[in-house]
């Protein structure tokens, strides 16, 4: 459940959310919405905790080529939903341990993935099998929901993780 915490006249929420701890998470409006977006944008702003950069070398190469969120589509049959990132460097990129994570709590780790320059990596909601081939490889993410949908129609975030748990990447839609 979601909450608001409140100490004394500290807003608990808006702390955290200041010294970037956390992602503003919410499924509606409400009174204190605002406030708490300005301060994950702050945060933001000033790359704090979870908003700190990565300083991987492979962190500039990855570009989000698309987000298909599947829209107007069955949530839960597999293959609906689909990111795609590509290499854009001379360089391999080694994503062992990287992870691209949702504004909830679905969270995807790389395990074993060599990106070759120009190659395209793409990850589908549901179950699958993953290939790797020359120009692309094709991974399958199945939530811990027993529905394949990990990405919201109308709104969601992205982010895209290094291996040490700093940001490579942060898209926003909706």
């Amino acid at each position: 459940m979601l909450r608001y915490a409140f100490f004394n006249k500290d807003f608990i929420n808006e702390k955290i959310l200041e010294e970037g701890l956390a992602n503003f998470y919410s499924y509606q409006e409400t009174r204190y919405t605002s406030k708490l977006k300005k301060a994950e944008q702050s945060a933001r702003e000033e790359k704090k905790g979870i908003w700190e950069k990565s300083l991987s070398s492979c962190a500039s190469c990855i570009s989000l080529e698309e987000i298909e969120n599947g829209e107007d589509k069955e949530d839960c049959s597999a293959g609906n939903e689909w990111i795609a990132f590509l290499n854009q460097c001379s360089q391999t990129c080694i994503l062992n341990g990287w992870t691209i994570k949702d504004d909830a709590s679905h969270i995807y780790a790389f395990k074993e993935i060599e990106l070759q320059e120009n190659q395209e990596i793409i990850l589908y909601s549901g179950q699958g099998k993953d290939v790797q081939e020359q120009n692309k490889i094709t991974l399958f993410f199945q939530n811990k929901d027993k529905c394949a949908s990990v990405w919201n129609d109308d709104t969601d975030s992205l982010f895209l993780r290094d291996n040490q748990g700093k940001l490579v990447m942060y898209k926003h839609y909706g």
